[in-house]
């Protein structure tokens, strides 16, 4: 399973997120019902992906990834997902990363610049917690995971270093 990222540039207007903590990194489930979960997981599993996706200078590549060209209708659907003052934002890239089974991605951040926002969409139909497959943020000497919940949305400030852990 993979995630979309969408990445945003705009005036700082914070995303209005129903849960989260204080820490700049916030998420929202129960957009969409079961079956239309399954159904954006059969879209997002038939892209073409190609190997190769590059976090940060200096490491290897890691993951599959697939970029959504301007105007996609799956594209378009899941931008209706974000807070509306995100829909308003410059959408700067949107793609979707796909692990394999035992990789391990980098730490990174998205974008040094303060304004930008990224927003994950969890595209997986299904989550077992031995499964893996969060997000873990690395913040003041510690690290936050942020669970694969089936069709969770997560924002956050690009500036926070993060990685992905493979299912």
């Amino acid at each position: 399973a993979g995630f979309l990222r969408l990445r945003y540039v705009h005036d700082p207007i914070r995303p209005s997120m129903s849960t989260g903590q204080d820490t700049g990194v916030e998420w929202r489930d129960g957009l969409w019902p079961p079956e239309k979960i399954a159904a954006i997981f059969r879209q997002v599993a038939a892209l073409p992906y190609a190997w190769g996706e590059i976090d940060q200078a200096g490491v290897p590549p890691t993951g599959l990834v697939s970029v959504f060209a301007p105007g996609d209708p799956l594209l378009a659907e899941l931008l209706g997902l974000c807070p509306e003052p995100l829909q308003r934002a410059t959408l700067e890239r949107a793609y979707v990363n796909l692990f394999l089974p035992r990789e391990i991605p980098y730490f990174h951040q998205d974008n040094a610049n303060p304004g930008h926002v990224t927003v994950l969409y969890f595209a997986n139909p299904e989550w077992d917690p031995q499964q893996g497959g969060e997000t873990q943020f690395f913040m003041d000497d510690r690290i936050l995971g942020v669970l694969p919940v089936p069709g969770r949305v997560c924002a956050f400030d690009a500036r926070i270093r993060h990685r992905a852990t493979s299912f």
